[in-house]
Order: structure tokens, then sequence, then C-alpha cells
């Protein structure tokens, strides 16, 4: 089995609902980072600019709301290419990229689950989740931590 045949695609109704669901929290850039320190300290600690620093402080820095900004807008630009067919290969390259420099920076698949997790609690505390939302949200990122872990595994998808 290739490894692409493993992406289940998202349709183009189910990329609204998750377009839907992101748009709800995406403004909020600096709540969706902090709530993932709070939970995950040893995630902190893989930031240089923010190891050993405290998390309340950090909150309202520019620093860190700069480097919020930056993993929700990654993030939008993977929502905003679901549900056409003629961008998936956008976002492989983008999934790989961001698979490959973090390899390079040696963060394991293990960090990542972490931020799933706080990632996932996140959504279901701030926006409409139901039975149809966790199932297009899980279906979306089923996808996306398929392709970074692949790339982290040395198999980019193509």
């Amino acid at each position: 089995m290739s490894a692409t045949s493993d992406l289940v695609p998202i349709s183009s109704e189910e990329a609204d609902t998750l377009r839907t669901l992101w748009n709800r929290v995406k403004h909020r850039e600096a709540d969706i980072l902090y709530v993932i320190f709070k939970e995950n300290p040893e995630i902190q600690a893989h930031f240089p600019a923010f190891v050993g620093k405290d998390l309340e402080a950090l909150r309202g820095s520019i620093a860190f709301a700069i480097h919020a900004t930056r993993i929700v807008s990654f993030f939008s630009k993977i929502a905003s290419l679901a549900g056409d067919p003629n961008n998936i290969p956008a976002s492989k390259t983008l999934m790989n990229e961001l698979g490959s420099s973090h390899k390079s920076r040696g963060i394991q698949k293990e960090f990542f689950n972490k931020f799933r997790t706080s990632l996932d609690g996140f959504m279901k505390r701030q926006t409409s989740w139901n039975d149809d939302a966790a199932a297009v949200w899980n279906k979306a990122s089923n996808n996306f931590y398929f392709v970074l872990f692949s790339t982290l595994d040395g198999n980019p998808v193509n």
C-alpha cells in the first residue's frame, strides 16, 4: 500500500465544516498556544525563545503573539486548501516542509501527539462541537498527522 492511499480525501462539504470550526478559534492565536503550553510544559521547552520563561508573563508578550500567529496561520493555510483535490499537492508540500523542519530540530511524534490532544481539546471547548464536527476534524487531523509523521519517519508523502 502506498503512503498516499492512507490519506482520506476531504469533501468540499467537510472542508466547509472544517473551516467553520477553525474560523471560530483562529483569531485566538495566543490562547491556543497558551493552552498547549499550559497542558504540556515539555512542549514549551522545545521552543528556544520560551525555554524556562514564565508562561503567564509570556502570554502577553509580542514574541509569544508572533509565534502563536505563525502556528495558527499554518493551520489556516491547510484549512483553506482542504476540499479541493487540486490543492492536495500544495497541502502535502506544506505538511512535508513542516515535518522536515521539525525533524531537523529533533522533534519527535510524541511532541505532536501532545500538541494534537491539546488542540483537539481547545476545539471541543471553543466551537459548536458535535459528532459531525468531531468526524470532520478527526478526518482532517488524521490526514495531517499521517503526512507529518511520514516525513518525520523519513518518508515524505508525495
